[in-house]
């Protein structure tokens, strides 16, 4: 490794290789060489290493076991910086020899057959998202992300495993999308004695893997709580939930255009209708720059982000923006009514397919598009159901941007029962809809418990509290002068 590849990490002189086959005057030599560090490191002697090595007494974060000690980040680790050797996102591919690595959230950012950005450096290493905060373990050939990722590996005396979890347990700020590394390298890192690093890799290797089963076991039961609810919401649209008695009407007779084109059965007082001719549809409005954003008061102001944050019934709660009557003149926006369905209508933000129904007037973002039921013909509840089964991605433009016409929505064939039908599918849905979501949030708080878990482990790894200590092992202090080569002439 050349020291351009080193970037603000230290040099290390390498540690003499000792053996039986020594000659006794030698043996004799490395005997009181070791009594003399020794004693250099019980009297705590630092003077001996390069400026700033140990973190002083009083900025130590916590006490530490005996033989652990404090050292800064950037004393002790390795920074590979090759930038001709970062792959732009742009040349990543769905397949290809080399996995490219970055600092986003995916482990796998894509692949690519371009040999010459392959990681030269000594593996394993650690990926350290300057933006995100991600860290990723990676002991494989791979190809390195452009753009904040960063690619650390401890010096020889931090086992490198036990390097990642310390990171991993390390409190940064967040600065949303502006750069961490500068906050990582100022950190103090716990180092325990070589073997007792082992022993803490080997034990946290064992509770991660118990964890990560039961997080798989969990996201295995979420996925089919998300299709058994597709389903239900599948069932319920073609009358499987209602007894379509002829008291409740309808029945009129289906365009025979749409029929063609939707081609599915429908119970028979059931009919196909443009989905414009029963709901009134509306556009949001920009938020302009100067204007002042205020808070508790006037109509809601929703944007794409919101939609998130809709509650297991559908409804929004209060949005973080709101605009008094004069803002909303000025913006020459529309308030939407209560019990509109919101959606994204532009951008990736389609493909997640979120629904929401504001629960007041409220005003929309550009970014979204509203629909609300003409209550003559639909159920507010009932279109609101109806939206969470239909994909709408599958009905934009095919653009650079994709984006949702209000002419294409307009044609799309909707499922009509008569109106008291649409009440009792309604009662039924929010029903099972309920049954579905409390085991949703059981499972979230199984999440939440498991995160706390992993947290704690680490916490305790890094305290000398896992049980991990060994009465007979040499001091951290010790091995670090023996690195460094302070006591030799």
């Amino acid at each position: 490794m050349d020291d351009s590849q080193r970037g603000e990490g230290i040099k290390i002189s390498p540690v003499s290789n000792r053996t039986a086959a020594d000659s006794a005057e030698g043996k004799g030599r490395f005997v009181n060489e070791n009594k003399r560090c020794l004693k250099l490191a019980k009297e705590k002697s630092r003077e001996k290493f390069p400026d700033g090595f140990f973190v002083p007494k009083e900025m130590e974060p916590y006490p530490l076991p005996e033989g652990w000690a404090w050292v800064f980040f950037d004393k002790v680790v390795i920074h590979y910086f090759e930038r001709k050797k970062q792959l732009p996102k742009k040349k990543y591919r769905k397949e290809g020899r080399l996995p490219v690595v970055d600092q986003g959230q995916p482990f796998i950012a894509g692949y690519t057959d371009l040999e010459e950005f392959r990681f030269s450096g000594d593996l394993p290493v650690v990926i350290f998202g300057d933006h995100t905060r991600c860290i990723k373990w990676v002991d494989f050939d791979f190809v390195a992300g452009a753009e904040g990722t960063k690619i650390l590996r401890p010096v020889s005396f931090i086992d490198p495993k036990y390097f990642y979890y310390l990171l991993k347990n390390i409190p940064l700020p967040d600065r949303g999308y502006s750069r961490h590394f500068k906050y990582l390298k100022k950190m103090p890192l716990a180092v325990a004695p070589m073997p007792e690093q082992k022993r803490i890799v080997e034990k946290i290797d064992l509770f991660m893997w118990k964890i990560e089963r039961a997080k798989m076991l969990i996201a295995e039961v979420k996925e089919s709580l998300s299709l058994r609810k597709a389903g239900l919401l599948q069932k319920a649209f073609i009358g499987y939930f209602g007894p379509n008695g002829p008291e409740d009407g309808g029945g009129e007779e289906t365009s025979s255009a749409i029929a063609r084109q939707y081609g599915r059965p429908l119970p028979e007082n059931w009919k196909w209708v443009p989905l414009g001719s029963v709901v009134h549809f509306y556009t949001g409005s920009p938020f302009p720059g100067g204007l002042e954003k205020g808070k508790g008061m006037g109509y809601p102001f929703y944007k794409v982000g919101d939609l998130k944050y809709a509650d297991e019934n559908g409804y929004l709660s209060e949005a973080e923006i709101t605009v008094d009557e004069k803002t909303r003149k000025r913006m020459k926006a529309n308030p939407v009514p209560e019990g509109t369905v919101i959606f994204a209508k532009i951008g990736e933000a389609i493909r997640l397919n979120r629904r929401a129904i504001v629960p007041r007037p409220a005003c929309i973002d550009s970014n979204l598009m509203g629909m609300k039921a003409d209550e003559r013909y639909v159920d507010d509840k009932f279109l609101f159901y109806w939206s969470l089964k239909e994909d709408f991605f599958r009905y934009t433009r095919a653009t650079s941007v994709p984006s949702i016409r209000k002419s294409t929505l307009t044609a799309i064939p909707f499922p009509l029962p008569p109106l008291e039908e649409q009440k009792r599918i309604v009662r039924t849905l929010d029903g099972l809809v309920k049954k579905l979501e409390a085991e949703r949030r059981r499972l979230l708080e199984a999440e939440e418990a498991l995160g706390l878990l992993e947290r704690s482990i680490l916490d305790r790894a890094f305290r000398g509290k896992l049980g991990t200590a060994g009465e007979k092992d040499e001091p951290i202090v010790l091995q670090v002068k023996k690195t460094f080569s302070p006591c030799r002439k």
